[in-house]
């Protein structure tokens, strides 16, 4: 079945951010990724396949030519099934009840990605997104969380929400190299795990707050971690201090 101008070009607009949340629908590629998402509810607008192998998993798929899907996609080198889905709704920091990471302007979908996976392993709800982070249905975040974000409700907000949250009892971390050592914190029953940006860290943003930092063993080395490696090195602090 040949692909049609129309789609093609539908699907084509979800490559822009604009678009997607115009048309408040998101791109996922890879059997594995669609699958999963399907399993936990998500119903696709559109499901193609070019491959035989991948029609026998999808049955109900559309089946284009590779070229035609070599025009829609979103990879370099397209493997599997490709699908849109409907975004889930919007969700406002109404919606945090429990602990959570908070991220300040993360502008890689990899590590933005990554995060929502870890974050999803490790039972978090919820994660709040603020200061221009990268746009969470980005084909390369949606890519990278391997479809966690199915599991977590993604809430874009501001910075003004931290000090909203922090008046409904919740305390906040700051993930800084000058704090204290992250091994020793005792986390409260509500916290916010701040992170920053790769390049900028936490710079600009002013609220109260302890800063803690993962301390470096070794008397050498790179100068900082990776926001997504220092997000779940927290994770598993925190973790292991709750743990029974």
């Amino acid at each position: 079945m040949s692909l049609s101008k129309a789609k093609e070009k539908r699907i084509k607009r979800l490559h822009n951010k604009k678009h997607r949340y115009n048309d408040r629908l998101f791109i996922a590629e890879g059997n594995k990724l669609v699958k999963d998402l399907i399993d936990i509810g998500f119903e696709p607008e559109e499901l193609f396949v070019h491959d035989e192998s991948d029609a026998l998993l999808f049955s109900n798929a559309e089946r284009i030519e590779l070229a035609e899907r070599k025009r829609i996609t979103t990879l370099d080198n397209p493997a599997g099934a490709m699908a849109v889905f409907p975004m889930p709704k919007t969700k406002t920091i109404d919606h945090i009840k429990s602990s959570c990471l908070a991220l300040y302007g993360v502008q890689d979908p990899g590590n933005l990605g990554t995060i929502i996976r870890t974050a999803s392993w490790f039972g978090h709800q919820q994660i709040l997104l603020m200061n221009g982070c990268v746009d969470p249905f980005n084909p390369k975040t949606i890519q990278a969380s391997m479809g966690a974000l199915a599991h977590i409700d993604i809430i874009q907000g501001e910075v003004n929400d931290l000090q909203r949250l922090q008046e409904k009892g919740f305390i906040c971390f700051l993930a800084d190299m000058h704090g204290d050592d992250a091994f020793n914190v005792d986390w409260p029953e509500k916290w916010l795990m701040i992170l920053g940006s790769e390049g900028q860290g936490l710079k600009g943003l002013s609220t109260a707050g302890r800063k803690i930092s993962i301390p470096r063993f070794g008397a050498i080395g790179p100068e900082s971690l990776n926001v997504a490696v220092a997000a779940s090195v927290l994770m598993t602090l925190q973790a292991k201090k709750m743990r029974p």
